[in-house]
């Protein structure tokens, strides 16, 4: 069943007033044919958590878990698999998941939660299964597709988890904020999925603050906290003296990212094709000047923040300022969701590729075909930046 206004509900915003999302409730490729029993089961963590939204804050939470150890799993290294693929590997895990306060942040379930996330190694768990829910696509499947459910009453790690050093000092810093600990971690090189689980697992923060972070609100959070700090340092570089348009794909997702000349700002278009999660769909656009965004881009949602965080760290690397204009197409390859990963990393890839570049913007448009019609009359940025003058046009 598809509206035309799904691809700007993306099952969050209750567009059809049905109450649940028809199109997530009807994506079964994804989710493990598996059936498990009730009472105590062994199996291993990729590593990784997942924690609900849903009731907060009073919420699911726990640890993900593997269906058959001996098949390959779901790890963070996904980038380049084809779909097949991936829907093998997503439909060979689960969740384990118990009601828990998110301020009871001591209990020993979260303590042992906790250690699964914060682990870079895959390790061994025992819980005890009271009911196993096979079918449960919420509105956090697009986010981070979670597959069938197990309602636990106890949990243990058994084996002892490879737990970075940093990470460990971390948990025991108890004046250090969230946001200063995250960007130490990530000017340390941990990467962004990482940081993503340990702040949801309520790792990080002053001791009197800390608790659970639902997974969809943490991987938009860290995206954000990361984002700004970059941003301080690429207003501090000089602008680009040249048009530049990176191009590429990954399944089903056509990027075109153009960097004009012109202080630090991003916007960013988006349409859903047929055969696509969402069916064919309007132009959905979200914008920011330079002083930044005052509220959730809710059009385009989390692949929002996840492209801008690829290119501030392109921007970073490189040492420059510019400003960012985003495309996205999603064609019918893209008919399961995959998580907001999946934009992240395809943008990354094309911007450590060449780029096409331009003296002017008539030469940009003309040699060009976009993936969005219509996108330069509908931008904001394009018409902000034209009439500036800038110091190498001389």
């Amino acid at each position: 069943m598809l509206f035309p206004y799904c691809s700007k509900c993306k099952a969050k915003k209750n567009l059809c007033g049905l109450g649940y999302c028809p199109i997530l409730k009807s994506i079964g490729d994804y989710i493990g044919n598996f059936q498990l029993g009730t009472g105590d089961v062994d199996t291993q963590t990729p590593p990784g958590v997942f924690i609900g939204e849903y009731n907060y804050p009073g919420v699911y939470a726990g640890p993900m878990a593997v269906a058959d150890t001996s098949k390959p799993f779901f790890s963070r290294e996904l980038f380049g698999k084809p779909m097949d693929e991936l829907l093998k590997l997503n439909a060979n895990r689960y969740r384990t998941s118990k009601t828990v306060r998110v301020t009871n942040i001591d209990s020993p379930f979260i303590l042992e939660l906790q250690d699964a996330a914060m682990s870079t190694n895959n390790v061994e768990m025992n819980f005890k299964n009271e009911k196993f829910i096979r079918r449960d696509s919420g509105k956090e499947a697009f986010d981070t597709p979670v597959g069938p459910m197990a309602i636990v009453s106890t949990l243990k790690i058994i084996e002892n988890p490879k737990i970075p050093r940093k990470v460990d000092q971390m948990r025991e810093d108890f004046h250090l904020k969230s946001q200063p600990a995250l960007i130490k971690l990530y000017e340390s090189g941990y990467e962004v999925a990482y940081l993503q689980g340990i702040l949801s697992a309520g790792i990080l923060g002053e001791k009197k603050r800390r608790k659970l972070v639902p997974t969809k609100w943490s991987i938009t959070a860290v995206d954000e906290t990361i984002n700004a700090h970059l941003k301080e340092e690429i207003t501090r570089y000089e602008q680009i003296n040249e048009l530049m348009l990176f191009t590429g794909e990954y399944l089903g997702n056509r990027f075109q990212v153009i960097l004009l000349p012109g202080p630090y700002s991003f916007e960013m278009f988006e349409k859903w094709g047929s055969g696509s999660v969402w069916g064919e769909g309007d132009v959905s656009h979200d914008w920011e000047w330079i002083s930044g965004r005052k509220d959730y881009a809710d059009e385009i949602t989390g692949a929002y923040y996840a492209a801008r965080l690829s290119v501030s760290q392109y921007l970073a690397r490189i040492r420059r300022q510019a400003s960012i204009i985003v495309l996205r197409r999603i064609g019918g390859e893209y008919h399961s969701p995959m998580g907001v990963w999946v934009i992240r990393e395809t943008v990354k890839n094309i911007l450590s590729g060449p780029a096409l570049k331009y003296n002017d913007r008539i030469e940009l448009v003309k040699e060009n075909k976009f993936i969005i019609e219509n996108w330069v009359n509908l931008s904001k940025l394009w018409q902000l930046t034209m009439n500036q003058t800038y110091l190498w046009q001389f």
